[in-house]
């Protein structure tokens, strides 16, 4: 048994016998680690852990680690940075809580990701300026960015199919031949014609971090184009 200590975000919280917790954390080493709270919820502490189980905050978790135990024994919590925006009301959780959900869902058990576990924290400290920001921007962005370091990443800069340049016209989406295709290559049932900009747009939105998306020059048509393309995509190779 070694004891260790990592940074993460609460997924879900698991009430287990009448005071405890069993509490699944995405830690910054891109892990997904269930951790029990003995007595998380016992009124007889003058110090309940349970008030620093935040869900929308960075904690810090010292936890006892057996490698036969599928739950590691936790010993404290505490608050690093807190993001109380998100938790203004049951919408805003509702919508933080369906990010993670996406970000998680393509983490396998053994494997970890690191660089999605940056991917949800960058967001969460844009939150309160990301109303500036469209909503289909930000979430096409995501969705580019937890697919490319996923390795599901679209291509968006070459023609899926022949790898040569996209030009400037008439090109198509294709999720089951992995993204843009240029019209030099047949198109396959699912192809559909995008706007001219799109390449642009979605080669800007995985370069760049979420504040840099104030800048971006985009249509509303263009915007809801880009999220329906990764939406379709994400449901091909992940759903």
């Amino acid at each position: 048994m070694r004891i260790l200590k990592k940074q993460g975000l609460i997924i879900s919280k698991t009430r287990m016998r009448t005071t405890s917790l069993i509490v699944r954390v995405f830690c910054d080493d891109g892990t997904i680690v269930p951790l029990l709270f003995k007595g998380a919820l016992s009124s007889r502490k003058g110090d309940s852990t349970s008030a620093y189980l935040l869900p929308f905050a960075l904690l810090e978790f010292l936890y006892y680690e057996k490698e036969t135990r599928q739950v590691q024994t936790a010993s404290t919590v505490s608050i690093i940075e807190d993001f109380p925006a998100i938790r203004i009301d049951y919408e805003t959780q509702l919508l933080g809580a369906k990010f993670l959900k996406r970000a998680i869902s393509v983490i396998k058990p053994g494997e970890s990701y690191p660089e999605i576990f940056g991917i949800i924290l960058a967001l969460l400290r844009y939150w309160e300026k990301s109303q500036k920001t469209p909503d289909d921007i930000i979430w096409t962005g995501f969705l580019l960015k937890i697919l490319t370091f996923a390795g599901f990443a679209p291509a968006i800069e070459r023609c899926a199919i022949c790898q040569r340049q996209l030009g400037n016209k008439n090109i198509k989406f294709s999720p089951s031949a992995g993204g843009l295709i240029c019209n030099r290559c047949p198109s396959p049932d699912d192809a559909i014609l995008v706007g001219e900009n799109i390449p642009k747009f979605l080669q800007y939105m995985l370069g760049n971090s979420f504040p840099q998306y104030e800048k971006l020059n985009i249509t509303q048509k263009s915007s809801k184009q880009s999220k329906e393309l990764m939406e379709k995509f994400w449901i091909y190779h992940i759903a």
